[in-house]
Parts: C-alpha cells; structure tokens; sequence
C-alpha cells in the first residue's frame, strides 16, 4: 500500500555542530541531518574494561538522549540533560557550545546556545550559518525573534479558551521525554527528565486540545462549547462540593435534632428514608406526648384551684382564731384590740360589753365613784373588783402545770372555779383553733409550692418538646431541601440551573462535533493506513476521538490488541500526525523525534517494519532532499541492513571517541544519563 504525499515540513533540521570552544573554534562533531527518516544508533560495546556495565555493553549512557535534548534545546527548552548532567559536562567542557542550522516555514536559522559556559547569552539569525554566529565576538542577537517565529508553528485557532498555548507546550508532544515510556498518549513529559517544560493545569484537557487543534479536528465553536461546558463542569464540582459540606451539616442538624426530641419519645427510625406518614412516627408520638403533658398541666391547674380555694379558707379561719384570742385577751385586760378600735363597722354585743369594761377600768384609775351605790369608788366595788380578781386567777391557773392546775381548782369555791374553768377553756380552744388553723395554712401553703413546682416542671418540659419538635420539623425541611434562602436549598437550585446549562453545552458540543467527524474519519483512515503499512495482515487501526479523549488503538481481528502493542499505537499515531499535512489533515509542522521508543516494549519485528516503511515513505514523498517530514529515532537496536543510509550518527562507549561528545563525561567516576 502506498499514499501520494505532498506538502513540506514545516520545521526540519540540517546540522547539530557540537564545539568544545568557540574561540579558538574547536568542533567535537558536525552531524549532518536531512529530510525524512533519520536514524541515531546506540552500538553494543566491545570494551572489556566496561564489561560490569550492562547498561554501556547494550549501548546506553553512549549520548542518544542527550542529543535528543540537545535538539531541544536548540528549539527553545531550558535545559539539555538534568540538573546532574549539566553539572557533569560543565565540569568537563567548560566552554562547550552546541550550534544548529533548520528550517522553519522554509526559512533559514541557526542558532548557537551555550553548554559549559554559565550564563552565556543565547544566539539565533536568520540566513547565517553556525560558523559565521560562531565568529562573533558579541552573542545574544536574535533569539527573541528566533523564538517568536517558533510560536508561529502554533495556528491562532488551537489555543484552549482557558490559555495560549506556548512554542514548548507543542515541542512537548513533538519531542517526548523517553522516561515517559509511553504510557499514555497525552503525557509527554517525566519530571525525572529535568527539563523544567511549561505544564499544563489541566494536563489531559489542554493536552488533547492542542492535538486535535493542531489536526483540525475541531470547529472553533466546538472550541467555545468545550470551554463553556469545561466551565460549568467545574461549577458543578464546586457547587456539589458545597453541597456535600451543606448536606453533612443538614445531616449533623438533624440527627442532633432526633437526638432531643427522642429524650421525649425514645428513639425512632430516619424519616428521610421512609418519609410515609406512621401513627408511630415521631410526629404523631410527639403530638401525643404534647396532648398528654396538656392534660397533666390542666390536671394540675384545677388542683391548684382547689389548693387555694382551701388555702383562702384556711387563712381566713387563722385571721378569725386571731380575733378571736384578741377578744379573750382583751377581756382579761379590759383593752380593746387595734384592730377594733381602728374599725368602722357596727359594734356587736361583746364590743359593747368591751367598751364599757374599758370605761370601768378608767373610771377605776381615775377614783370614780359607782354610778350604783352613791359615794362608793370604784375600786371598792365588790363586784367588779371579783371579775378582775377572776380574770387574774384564771390566768395564774391556766399557767400551772397539770396536776398543780388541778389541785388549784379544787381550792376555789365552786362558782369562782366555774367561771376560771370557763375562761382557761375559751382561752385554751382560742389557742387550738389558732394552731389548727394554722397548721392547715402551711399544709396547703406546701401543697401549693409543690403544685407550683409541678406545673412550672411540666409546662418547662411542654417548651422543650415543642422546641425539640420544632428543631426536628427544621431539620427535616432543611434536608428536603425546602427551606428558601438556606445553603442546602441554594446550592439545589444552583446545581438543577448548572446541570440544565451542561445538558445545553453538551448537545451543542455533539452538534459541532458532527462537524467535525469527516475530519475525524480522513484521519482514522489515514492511522488504519499506517498501521496497516507497519503491521501487515490482519491489523488494524482506529482513533476515538471526543472533546476530552484521544485514543488510538491497534486491532487484531475484530479485537483491541493486547498491552504489548499499546505503545505502538502511540508511537504509530504521533508517526500519522506528523504525515498527516501530506493528506490535507491538520498543521503538524512535520518534526517528530522518537528517543528510543523500543524500550516501551515494542517487539523487535514491528520495530524493524516501522523503520522499514519510514525508509519507503521518506523514498516515496521525495527522499531526503524533499520529504515533507523529519522523524528522528534513536535506538540500541541495529537497524535492518538495508536502512544503513539513513543512520546519521552512530555511538558506543568504546572506543571513547565514538560517545556523543567524543569523551567520558565523568564526576566522581559517574557516567552522563542519556
């Protein structure tokens, strides 16, 4: 099978001059390069002295790697080696240059960067050769340009809505880190390389963006709708991120409130699974728990009623025992009690009786004479004199013990003992009405008190269920999510908007992506072609190709290959891309560089045919003064003999002058990583 391939490379390089000092000019190598495939070897070598080296036997640490980051480097990177490796050929060339001459758009550049010299300027000028920049004392002109022209590779139409995509990021897929190993299409980049290239934040999004931005493979409204849709999908995140944090504070608000009001009810299942309205439920237990503590509080309200009722009576029999042992005594001294000399109430018959043994008494302090028996003073007066006399005796008795009480009685004549026995009596029933009375006041005083207590204990506990049940009501709605103007209930409305607006995005995005499946079926044809090509019978090649995936896949039959051809799909599809501006497909600018992909499993037979149909393409598009590509591969493996030709350079550790820089580049007996 052979294809027509007409277009030409857009980048391509044509020397690699490698100086160990630019004055005087001493030149380590001139390795010539050329269009198409170009083959950079790692010989096994044959020094015993280097027999308990496996690595430098098999024809590594010889300098592949180094000169594939030194045409990086070349191109804009920062770094040629990692940081270990820089420091080794500082120390032993120290006023190392590498110098290159390419093509870029046709036009002609070389540029001239410094190795061993520490910050030394960078050169670049467009139509001079390595040795004219080398002749000149100053250096430092032109790089910026050098750099901008670069930048131009990259079409105003690939670049991400999110960033600019810079000249590195695309030399990051043109010329991959060979410690990626190829494990996955979109990584290109190893952070054990050193070699410090701008990244990406979104590493497989921008990644495959700028592939199928340099394959044409999308519209620019497809571009916008990924953008928007990237955007909403990162609001999404966010929103269910806070979400999640609202939930799981709905989630501790309810199970607090559960907690409270179980104090009330006992425990009871999660309403937010079975949300069925039970008799059992708490809702209606705490409504039966309310009624019942209503009840028990109205219950207590007519006992206090009572209490009082009966409290008020109680109180009212102590005020009339008072009055009453106020009247007795007031008898005894013939002194009206306060309290009825301050009251304007009509005056009963003991009052009266009072009032006139009042005026006795005075009318007896005063020496005046008995109103009965003329000229008689009062205080002869038998009569009254006898009363008094009574009133003192049974005061006197009323105070003795018992049995003294009684034998002072048996000693008065019967009439006066009548009437002393008569006054202790009122005197003594005045007394155990006041006590009784009294005690009746402080036992319902008591019962009052308690029932207060009771009420004020039952009605607490009637505010802590409804606060409890009200809290609980809360946190159900709250996790509903029916509460207005809460973080839960925004956040829902926020994320029903957001997955309304990604459903918008995506249809869009599949609309404009139908537009771009001819392009992607041209390059699926054009992939199945080349692994056709490598492979032969019976394989096959796909690529799915979506806004946020880029997968080639090799097929065997009707079935994916297994693992150990996943990394020749890889390799095989950056070969396509690279191809593809010969089929009309995408702006590749036609520069690939391979730094042993072998050693990614690839088996040695499709690796001698992927080599093989190089040759026969680079032959077929116009041989190596015309083709529109330049793919270069460094291998440990011996080429086929019949693709000798297009090995460029070949190394070994042994002899010493066939290593990269024709030297050991050792510190402290170790070897440079390549």
């Amino acid at each position: 099978m052979h294809s027509d391939f007409s277009s030409t490379s857009k980048l391509w390089f044509k020397r690699l001059v490698l100086f160990k000092s630019l004055h005087p000019s001493v030149v380590i190598r001139d390795i010539k390069l050329y269009r198409g495939l170009n083959i950079i070897v790692g010989s096994p070598s044959r020094d015993p002295a280097l027999v308990d080296n496996p690595m430098v036997m098999a024809g590594h640490s010889v300098g592949k790697t180094t000169f594939c980051r030194l045409l990086r480097y070349c191109l804009g990177e920062g770094h040629f080696s990692t940081g270990n490796g820089e420091q080794r050929l500082r120390v032993s060339l120290p006023y190392s240059w590498v110098g290159a001459e390419l093509e870029i758009d046709t036009a002609p550049w070389a540029v001239l960067r410094p190795l061993g010299v520490l910050k030394a300027p960078s050169s670049a000028q467009y139509g001079a050769s390595i040795e004219e920049m080398a002749a000149k004392a100053e250096k430092g002109d032109g790089y910026s340009e050098f750099r901008q022209v670069l930048n131009e590779l990259l079409p105003s139409h690939v670049h991400h809505p999110e960033i600019t995509y810079k000249w590195e990021q695309l030399l990051a897929w043109l010329a991959r880190d060979q410690e990626c190993r190829l494990r996955k299409f979109e990584v290109w980049r190893d952070s054990d390389s050193g070699s410090d290239s701008l990244g990406f934040r979104k590493p497989k999004e921008y990644s495959i963006h700028l592939v199928r931005g340099m394959l044409d493979l999308q519209v620019p409204e497809e571009s916008k709708w990924s953008h928007t849709l990237s955007e909403l999908t990162s609001q999404q995140a966010k929103l269910k991120e806070q979400q999640h944090r609202a939930a799981l504070n709905a989630d501790y608000c309810y199970r607090d409130a559960s907690k409270r009001l179980a104090e009330f009810i006992g425990n009871f299942p999660d309403t937010r699974t079975d949300s069925t309205p039970r008799l059992d439920g708490p809702i209606m237990q705490a409504e039966n728990h309310k009624n019942k503590l209503h009840d028990q509080i109205e219950s207590l309200k007519k006992q206090l009623e009572e209490i009082d009722k009966n409290l008020f009576k109680e109180q009212r029999d102590v005020a009339n025992a008072l009055e009453r042992k106020k009247q007795i005594d007031a008898l005894r001294t013939a002194t009206p009690p306060a309290s009825l000399a301050k009251t304007a109430k009509p005056k009963k018959k003991y009052e009266k009786k009072k009032e006139e043994l009042a005026e006795l008494n005075a009318k007896v302090n005063a020496g005046s004479e008995c109103e009965l028996v003329d000229q008689m003073p009062l205080k002869k007066c038998t009569h009254l004199s006898n009363y008094m006399k009574d009133l003192e005796d049974a005061e006197r008795v009323a105070s003795l013990p018992a049995e003294q009480k009684k034998r002072a009685l048996a000693e008065i004549n019967s009439q006066r003992r009548e009437i002393i026995q008569k006054i202790i009596k009122q005197q003594t029933d005045a007394k155990a009405a006041l006590q009784e009375a009294s005690r009746q006041v402080d036992f319902y005083t008591t019962e009052r008190q308690n029932t207060l207590k009771k009420l004020s204990a039952l009605e607490g506990e009637l505010e802590r269920l409804a606060r409890a049940f009200q809290e609980f009501q809360y946190a159900e709605r709250l996790n509903a999510g029916s509460i207005r103007d809460t973080q839960i209930r925004r956040n829902k409305e926020e994320l029903e908007q957001i997955d309304s607006e990604i459903l918008r995005a995506k249809d869009q995005l599949d609309f404009y992506r139908v537009q771009s499946t001819q392009k992607d079926l041209d390059l699926q044809n054009f992939f199945d072609e080349i692994v056709r090509r490598v492979l032969k019978a019976n394989y096959s090649g796909s690529v799915t190709v979506s806004a946020d995936g880029f997968t080639p896949q090799i097929r065997q039959g009707n079935a994916i290959a297994g693992a150990a051809v996943e990394s020749l799909s890889f390799v095989l599809m950056d070969i396509t891309s690279m191809l593809a501006p010969s089929k009309g497909i995408g702006q590749h600018p036609g520069f690939l560089v391979h730094d042993s992909p072998r050693e990614a499993d690839l088996d040695i037979g499709p690796y001698h045919s992927l080599l093989t149909e190089l040759a026969a393409i680079t032959a077929e598009s116009g041989g190596e003064e015309h083709a529109p590509f330049q793919y270069i591969v460094t291998t440990t493996t011996e080429p086929p003999k019949n693709l000798e030709a297009y090995v460029k350079l070949s190394l070994a550790a042994y002899p010493e002058d066939r290593m990269l820089f024709k030297e050991r580049l050792e510190e402290k007996n170790l070897l440079i990583e390549s």
